[in-house]
């Protein structure tokens, strides 16, 4: 199931954020608080059922230098 455009939105905005609050990001996309968090849970849900965290940690393992604390 892919993302609604209002949920990529947000997690657009999550992504290039510095600091993250839902009432920032709630003031920068001109929605509801309790919107933005219905969009950020639902929106994150559809990515991770996409995504396979095991293999991702697996590959930053490999990929991060073991004295920077890595495998």
């Amino acid at each position: 199931m892919e993302p609604t455009k209002d949920e990529l939105r947000v997690l657009a905005a999550v992504a290039a954020a510095d600091e993250v609050t839902l009432e920032g990001l709630a003031e920068q996309l001109g929605m509801h608080i309790s919107v933005v968090a219905r969009l950020i849970c639902t929106g994150f849900a559809k990515i991770a059922t996409d995504v396979d965290t095991g293999q991702v940690a697996q590959d930053l393992r490999e990929q991060w230098p073991r004295e920077e604390g890595g495998a």
